[in-house]
């Protein structure tokens, strides 16, 4: 799921739906995106980005209810998760086949959406793949390791699958799960502040 302008998108294989949120943070089906198995979404600034089967749509959200495809990546199977980090796309590419069990990191320079060069992979399998940033890092979560993204490959870190989870934002509070435990954190202008573990 992601949040943009009160309009929440949630990935849902076939499709994107759209739901509008009111002021009693209620939630009202507006429309909806179709997509080929759409597993996870990310959003930067008014781009809506979707993880798809064989490629990654860019979306405008000039009109939050009404998304224009912007422009595709052409990739070579599943992509499972994706974020986004200044003008950089990192995407994991699940490329299991019935005998094998691959996949890889792919980067992409998102500056221009005219252009959109591949600028670097990394090959990693990973069971149960989870991208998620901190800061100007990205961290892909497996149940066989985790894994920091750097400029020369994948660093292996400390930790299980459940070092790397998703992340929530509600009324001014980030929430997120790092080894089992969740973590609650202050958002103000657009600084980390009050960290806490509970």
């Amino acid at each position: 799921m992601a949040v943009f302008a009160r309009t929440l998108y949630a990935a849902n294989y076939s499709e994107i739906d759209i739901f509008d949120i009111t002021d009693d943070g209620s939630i009202e089906r507006k429309s909806s995106i179709k997509t080929n198995d759409c597993k996870n979404i990310r959003i930067e600034g008014n781009k809506l980005f979707a993880a798809e089967n064989k490629k990654i749509r860019v979306f405008d959200l000039s009109d939050p209810h009404a998304p224009e495809l912007k422009a595709t990546i052409s990739v070579e199977s599943n992509i499972e998760d994706l974020e986004i980090v200044e003008n950089q796309l990192f995407a994991y590419e699940n490329l299991n086949g019935l005998l094998t069990r691959k996949g890889k990191v792919l980067i992409f320079d998102i500056t221009d959406l005219e252009n959109l060069p591949e600028i670097a992979e990394f090959e990693q399998y990973c069971n149960d793949p989870e991208m998620q940033k901190s800061g100007n890092s990205v961290y892909l979560g497996c149940k066989n390791g985790t894994f920091k993204v750097t400029e020369s490959g994948l660093q292996s870190i400390n930790g299980s699958k459940n070092y790397l989870r998703e992340g929530y934002v509600y009324d001014g509070i980030l929430y997120q799960v790092f080894s089992g435990t969740l973590h609650k954190s202050s958002i103000k202008a657009e600084k980390t502040e009050e960290d806490g573990w509970f």
